[in-house]
């Protein structure tokens, strides 16, 4: 077989392939579902979407992770697990839906928390869509938590180092400080704080030789 009869053969395969791939997800695919509340000026109306794409999905759950983790999502201060149910009705509606929620969470709490809608969504789209979204709500909180936990930690004892440093000026005068940073930030994670502390005193008496 020639290279290019063999690039003609590889090349209908793929075609042949990305039809099956269409058609099944042409069969999956159930189309929207309209969602009416109220009558006349006090309708509302939206699209439940049983099928959505990784990016909506991936928006959707950093949207609603940032509710309870807060906007800056670098202090402990605006983490509120109060709102995890919350954030778990606001992530589904925002990711199966093209219903305008407000901005203001004051106003969009009795929404999701007092009326039908987030259960006939949740009828619509299935239990296992919206649980593996809640999932992964819960693995980003997890994971932002962890990271800052960590960041709290490091600043802590970077405090003690720091003290133990100034505490012996007299052994460490002549350490230079960006070579010291150096070592620093080159050390294992997985340090206690006993052995961090024995290499950073034992690297600054090796500068200071």
């Amino acid at each position: 077989m020639t290279k290019k009869k063999a690039e003609n053969k590889i090349e209908k395969s793929e075609q042949e392939l990305s039809k099956s791939f269409i058609a099944l997800l042409d069969a999956a695919d159930a189309g929207p579902k309209e969602l009416v509340y109220g009558e006349a000026d006090t309708e509302l109306k939206f699209n439940v979407y049983p099928w959505v794409t990784w990016e909506r999905m991936y928006e959707a759950t950093r949207a609603a992770a940032a509710i309870i983790m807060g906007k800056h999502d670098t202090t402990s201060e605006d983490y509120n697990p109060a709102l995890k149910e919350f954030a778990h009705k606001y992530g589904v509606l925002l990711c199966y839906t093209d219903l305008k929620l407000p901005d203001d969470l004051g106003v969009l709490w009795p929404v999701v928390n007092y009326t039908k809608i987030f259960d006939d969504v949740c009828e619509v789209v299935g239990s296992n869509k919206v649980w593996n979204l809640c999932g992964a709500i819960d693995e980003i909180v997890c994971i932002r938590k962890d990271a800052i936990t960590n960041s709290i930690i490091w600043a802590r004892m970077f405090g003690r180092i720091s003290g133990l440093v100034e505490g012996l000026a007299g052994e460490f005068k002549k350490v230079d400080m960006a070579k010291f940073m150096e070592i620093f930030q080159k050390l294992p994670v997985n340090l206690n704080s006993e052995e961090f502390i024995s290499k950073i005193l034992a690297a600054g008496k090796e500068l200071n030789t």
